[in-house]
């Protein structure tokens, strides 16, 4: 695995909080697979995509929590997730949904992706249990982009690249509604205790510069994802430190594609990490 979904494992690993990670192993996709694919969807997959599919088809990264009660199932909570090349299907709508499909095309923005369309094609790279749809979307001028679908079929556009995606899915570690941030509605409140807890970087509030000279929120494995020691104990509320005025709510964090200035690394090799579990329990 590349380095930085290393890092988010045993980050993940070292939380007092973390049960277990549970790591499903996937092997790599051929030339051909991609040749297949392309010729089924005339269209070309994405370089870093093919890179990433070239590693492992596809990822299912998903890791529990600890609830305090011995002798019971696991109870899982975060969730990374990328659907296999096979699973990389076209999401389109027929029947009696295509009346209101047509609406949404009808009152959506121009550069919003079209349902049904002969300029747009929309794939599904992950069904986020339920929630919404991650697609992988190509618009007219065969340009590709990642969009969130959400449950009243709006789209919400979250990177350029698969590779700008693939970071964002790591820095919210796969936590359950992620993707609302980056939406009008955004994350459920009862959820949000749990992104206080694993990822309290994502409260720190950046400045105009830094606003302006990036499009991604600053991920750094080494900085963001420190190891923790489960026996560490829980910071008394009486000798932490006073929260910064500068703080503020995680819903309110900017858009993941505002400015598109700074060039990202693609993914390096995969190295399969020897302490996260080769099963997963269904």
């Amino acid at each position: 695995m590349d380095n930085a979904t290393t890092s988010v494992i045993n980050y993940l690993e070292q939380r007092a909080e973390v049960d277990r990670v549970h790591l499903k192993d996937r092997s790599s996709c051929s030339s051909d697979a991609f040749i297949r694919w392309e010729e089924k969807n005339s269209c070309e997959l994405p370089e870093d995509l093919k890179k990433f599919y070239a590693m492992s088809d596809g990822l299912e990264i998903r890791w529990s929590v600890k609830l305090g009660t011995k002798n019971v199932l696991p109870t899982f909570l975060g969730r990374m997730f990328i659907n296999s090349i096979n699973d990389l299907t076209k999401v389109t709508s027929t029947g009696a949904k295509q009346m209101a499909v047509d609406e949404l095309n009808e009152f959506a923005a121009a550069d919003t992706p079209k349902f049904n369309s002969t300029s747009w094609q929309i794939f599904e790279l992950d069904p986020c249990e339920g929630y919404g749809r991650v697609c992988l979307v190509f618009n007219p001028y065969n340009d590709s982009s990642i969009w969130f679908l959400d449950r009243s079929l709006c789209f919400h556009r979250l990177s350029s690249t698969f590779t700008e995606y693939y970071r964002l899915l790591l820095l919210h570690c796969g936590l359950p509604f992620w993707h609302y941030k980056y939406t009008d509605v955004g994350i459920p409140p009862y959820i949000l205790h749990w992104y206080y807890t694993i990822v309290p970087s994502l409260f720190m509030n950046r400045t105009n510069d830094e606003q302006i000279s990036s499009n991604l929120i600053s991920f750094s494995a080494e900085k963001v994802f420190q190891r923790v020691s489960k026996n560490s104990k829980a910071t008394n509320p009486s000798t932490a430190p006073a929260a910064q005025p500068n703080s503020q709510s995680i819903v309110g964090v900017r858009s993941a594609t505002q400015n598109q200035k700074r060039s990202l690394q693609m993914s390096k090799g995969l190295n399969r990490s020897s302490s996260v579990p080769r099963s997963m329990n269904n």
